[in-house]
């Protein structure tokens, strides 16, 4: 690897580090990430772009390095591999106020013009659709998601419902791919996760990352609505976000197209009525204030 840095972009480091199929280097005191990019590279070079204008603005992300024949990505072994010159903060775990703050400054910037962000309830539709045909087929394989899965379905329906008289036109601002429990600030500006989206996006992924796997309050969710959600559209985008069960669609991803232990659902299928009980108050809080309508089934929880 260190002759393919030292070839592809005249960087010379001392030292190179693996962790989690990265590569990490420093270089007077700059640090330097090389990421395998699995995606196409017409998408990155969209990303490039997005970086650009995100610099004209003073707004922080990780700059992608071209290499010495100003190429986007490397090839590897037939692996592709992008480099990231990033700051020296990236090792603190990303926490509510970070998603919070970061976004908002950027929603003026008519992003979308860049990326142009997809409707939900689709791409929520296809999601199902695709879902229950790989249910069909592998029902014998993976039996326990063949035994759960009507109930996440059933999660997903509710959210698709709740977006039927939202129109498809919201403050879009910087988003990511996912929001994983275990992120840190180096996933917060790293330009390969980036998507256009509404500012809800992250924050309620965050949320159901930090319910199924460490904790959160309902304080901390009430003191968001309080300061970030100001009319019913944005609430009803925040709690179909919450509804719909990514979580549980990621994971099924990771066991059928990674060979995976069913055994990692447990952890979610164990906290159901426990997260009811969180989306019901959510959801009575939310219909107090914008009268968003409410869910019977979740009135009992």
């Amino acid at each position: 690897m260190k002759n393919a840095i030292n070839y592809y972009y005249n960087l010379y480091p001392i030292n190179i580090y693996q962790n989690d199929r990265l590569y990490k280097f420093s270089i007077e005191s700059v640090e330097y990430y090389l990421v395998p990019y699995n995606n196409d590279l017409r998408t990155l070079t969209t990303i490039y772009e997005l970086t650009k204008a995100l610099k004209q603005y003073n707004i922080y992300c990780h700059e992608i390095v071209e290499n010495n024949k100003k190429e986007l990505a490397i090839n590897i072994n037939n692996k592709q591999y992008v480099l990231l010159k990033t700051a020296q903060y990236n090792d603190e775990k990303l926490n509510f106020d970070n998603l919070m703050y970061y976004p908002l400054v950027t929603s003026a910037l008519h992003l979308e013009n860049i990326i142009h962000p997809k409707n939900w309830r689709n791409l929520w539709m296809e999601k199902i659709d695709y879902f229950e045909y790989q249910v069909s087929n592998f029902k014998k394989k993976f039996p326990l998601i063949r035994e759960t899965s009507s109930y996440y379905i059933g999660l997903a329906e509710n959210g698709i419902q709740m977006l039927l008289d939202i129109p498809n036109s919201h403050d879009y601002c910087i988003s990511h791919y996912r929001i994983k429990n275990y992120y840190t600030l180096f996933d917060l500006y790293n330009p390969l996760e980036f998507t256009v989206d509404s500012k809800i996006r992250d924050i309620t992924e965050y949320c159901k990352e930090e319910f199924f796997y460490n904790t959160i309050s309902i304080d901390s969710i009430i003191y968001y609505i309080d300061n970030n959600i100001f009319n019913k559209e944005q609430a009803i985008l925040f709690f179909s976000r919450l509804l719909y069960p990514s979580y549980y669609f990621d994971l099924c991803d990771e066991i059928i197209y990674n060979n995976l232990n069913e055994n990692i659902l447990s952890n979610i299928i164990n906290k159901n009525y426990e997260y009811e009980q969180f989306l019901s108050r959510i959801l009575t809080y939310l219909h107090i204030k914008y009268q968003v309508p409410e869910i019977e089934w979740l009135k009992k929880s």
